[in-house]
C-alpha cells in the first residue's frame, strides 16, 4: 500500500475548505497513488489515526510536496499542536495512506458530522437487519 510521509501542516490556505467537513489537502502529484481526488485516506501521527478525503492543493498555493493542509480540529486530534515555524508551518510526521474498503466504512461510521454520520447509521443497520431477515427467512424455507 502506498503511504506519503509529511512533515509539514499548515492550516487552509481557502477559506471555503473551512465549510466542508471531513477534507486535507495534499501536493496535487500526491493524489493519485492515494486514489485520486476526493477519495478517503488515512491520517495517522502520534498512534491517532483519522480518516479525510483528499483533495489537491492546485497551483500558486506554496505547498510542497512534504506538505498538507487541513483543519485545526483535525490538527489537534492528530497532536500536531507544535509552534509553526517561519515558513508558516507547524512540524509534523504524519503518514498519508489509502484508506480502503474497511477505512472506507469506517470514516462513515464515525464521521463528524451528525448529520452525516446518522443516516448512514441507519442505512447500514437497516441492511444488515434485512440480511439477517433473508437468511432468516431462506432457512426456514429450506427447512
Amino acid at each position: 500500500m502506498d503511504s506519503i510521509s509529511i512533515s509539514k501542516a499548515r492550516d487552509f490556505t481557502r477559506p471555503q475548505d473551512y465549510d466542508a467537513f471531513s477534507v486535507v489537502r495534499l501536493y496535487n502529484a500526491h493524489l493519485r497513488a492515494l486514489g485520486g481526488r476526493h477519495a478517503w485516506v488515512r491520517l495517522s501521527c502520534n498512534g491517532k489515526i483519522l480518516f479525510r478525503r483528499v483533495r489537491g492543493a492546485g497551483g500558486g498555493t506554496g505547498l510542497p510536496s512534504v506538505g498538507i493542509e487541513i483543519d485545526y480540529d483535525s490538527r489537534q486530534e492528530l497532536g500536531i499542536d507544535n509552534a509553526r515555524g517561519a515558513d508558516g508551518f507547524h512540524p509534523c510526521s504524519v503518514t498519508v495512506s489509502r484508506a480502503g474498503f474497511l477505512g472506507s466504512i469506517q470514516a462513515h461510521w464515525a464521521h463528524p458530522n451528525i448529520e452525516y454520520r446518522a443516516p448512514y447509521r441507519l442505512a447500514m443497520q437497516s441492511v444488515a437487519l434485512g440480511l439477517l431477515g433473508a437468511i432468516l427467512g431462506a432457512v426456514s424455507f429450506l427447512t
